[in-house]
């Protein structure tokens, strides 16, 4: 994964967003745009797969991976140059513009130019964090982070996502949005094997030629990751955050690395002070209290595994929002249905969940992958009755649990677990140095970034 930065500007200071691209930085014009990329190399580690890439016909920068890209390096022919990813998304945009888009079976930012039109598009359901705004003078400009839009004289008002499943067109000061990916439907068929399709998402994930580990939190989900890979042949080093010895999400941590013979590293995180949750709040761009405090313990996590030579760490997150296990909202529930509320929750994600998990990991040039957005998975949890997700019970993902009870320890996946946060007692402790987290963390972020929209 990258930094992306570009757009109608003549230069742009990439030490912005060095962190994310620690390998490799470049620039290059075309027309009267400007794409700058920051590379973490993960897939073909040589400098044949710098970017930008220019094929001849449009420059090319991107954030992101195909899982498996022989099989589209396969189908579109021809000879190839490199054995990485991004030769194969330069072909497929050259060839066929953003009829592409669709073939791209992985997670991505992009920005792409034929130097007459400006194309940014995002994956299916925003696992890579892309957004835009303009400055004084009405240029576009692009950015991975809010951060450097800010930097590059982007006014904080006018930033913008662009939107999962979606590119934009941009041409002078016009700005098309278009959606390529095919939404969500409540008439998504909801056969298949709930456990084969999370090990299809896990084994995808695991295309790397860098180091790749695990997050493990002591729960069902990042337990049921390590369970099919390990069933599949894969023996990824875990990592897994404490703030309290004492506390049963570290003791369960233990014990599924334990069950499956995998090596556990266990990271402190620092006692909460000022100084860091400023750090987590720069790094999240975000205003909500769960994410910066989850954040408190995901940068040691990224520092350490950074300082080990990891470079890609698989996580649970999306599966809570898949099955409704945020308490049953059932005003939410009311109001849209179970397919409804649940859809909504996930799709929000994209700016929530799945983009402070990329930005925190990103802050040490970790990437971070999510098997429960592997798309078939998606629609097929999502397909579900709430009796079907429950076996008419009250136990919030029983039918994951169910399909995992016999590679996992026993009582696992049936027992009680909180947020991250809450697990291992951060709030409290945040609680303890603020009165009021909540208005600190958004007075905080408005002097950090100015009136973003949130």
């Amino acid at each position: 994964m990258c930094g992306l930065i570009g757009g109608q500007i003549a230069t742009v200071d990439l030490s912005t967003l060095a962190h994310r691209g620690p390998d490799h930085q470049a620039t290059l014009v075309c027309g009267p745009y400007l794409l700058g990329h920051t590379r973490l190399a993960v897939q073909d580690l040589t400098d044949d797969s710098n970017q930008p890439w220019d094929t001849g016909a449009v420059v090319v920068t991107y954030n992101g991976e195909l899982w498996q890209p022989h099989k589209l390096r396969h189908a579109l022919g021809g000879d190839w140059r490199t054995t990485g990813d991004t030769e194969v998304v330069a072909t497929a945009l050259h060839r066929y513009g953003t009829d592409a888009l669709p073939m791209l079976h992985g997670m991505f930012a992009l920005a792409w130019t034929d130097g007459h039109t400006l194309w940014l598009a995002r994956d299916h359901y925003g696992e890579v964090p892309l957004h835009w705004g303009r400055t004084r003078t009405n240029q576009i400009v692009y950015a991975s982070e809010i951060k450097a839009l800010l930097a590059h004289g982007v006014y904080p008002h006018t930033i913008g996502w662009v939107e999962p499943g979606t590119y934009l067109s941009i041409t002078g000061s016009d700005v098309v949005s278009h959606t390529w990916a095919e939404p969500l439907s409540e008439r998504d068929h909801p056969d298949g094997d709930l456990a084969a399709l999370l090990a299809d998402g896990a084994v995808d994930r695991m295309t790397s030629d860098a180091p790749v580990a695990c997050l493990v939190s002591g729960g069902l989900d990042s337990s049921a990751i390590l369970a099919l890979l390990v069933k599949n042949g894969y023996q990824p080093t875990c990592y897994t955050a404490f703030y309290n010895k004492r506390t049963a999400d570290l003791k369960w941590s233990r014990i599924v690395c334990d069950h499956l013979g995998l090596p556990l590293i266990e990271v402190p995180i620092p006692e909460p002070t000022r100084a860091t949750i400023g750090d987590a709040i720069a790094a999240t761009e975000m205003v909500y209290k769960a994410q910066i405090e989850i954040a408190l313990g995901c940068l040691p996590l990224a520092d350490a595994m950074r300082r080990d030579g990891v470079k890609v760490v698989l996580s649970g997150e999306g599966s809570d929002e898949l099955f409704g296990s945020y308490g049953w909202g059932w005003h939410g529930i009311q109001r849209s249905g179970w397919f409804g509320y649940r859809s909504e929750m996930f799709t929000r994600q994209h700016k929530k969940n799945f983009a402070r998990t990329n930005k925190v990991f990103m802050a040490h040039g970790i990437e971070p992958r999510l098997p429960f957005l592997h798309d078939p998975l998606v629609r097929h949890i999502l397909g579900m009755s709430r009796d079907q997700i429950t076996q008419g019970g009250a136990h919030p993902k029983a039918v994951l649990a169910t399909a995992l009870d016999d590679l996992l320890p026993e009582g696992l996946g049936w027992r009680p677990k909180h947020a991250f946060q809450t697990g291992t007692k951060i709030t409290k402790a945040t609680a303890n140095l603020i009165a009021d987290p909540t208005r600190y963390y958004r007075a905080e972020h408005l002097r950090m970034f100015g009136k973003v929209p949130v």
